[in-house]
């Protein structure tokens, strides 16, 4: 492997990561701890994404958010029930 493509997949690495979560408001503790949960388990955001949750409910709007961010990024999103937000 050569050493850009190497520094490519480190920083694809790093666009994935979950650093971490803020919210602010009504039901957040339901966000944060879905988003503590996908951060212990060393979840990327495409793997989040995938992760087939209720909605609406205020822990399916970190999903769908997931989602978003994964085709920004341009990452291969396979499960499709997160296309319901419009984007894409």
């Amino acid at each position: 492997m050569g050493e850009q493509e190497e520094d490519s997949r480190r920083r694809e690495g790093s666009a994935r990561k979950i650093l971490g979560c803020h919210v602010v408001g009504e039901r957040a503790v339901e966000i944060t701890r879905l988003a503590a949960v996908a951060m212990a388990g060393n979840m990327c955001v495409d793997d989040l994404a995938q992760v087939p949750l209720s909605y609406p409910t205020y822990a399916g709007v970190l999903g769908r958010v997931a989602a978003v961010a994964t085709r920004r990024l341009n990452l291969n999103l396979d499960w499709q029930g997160n296309s319901a937000e419009g984007e894409g």
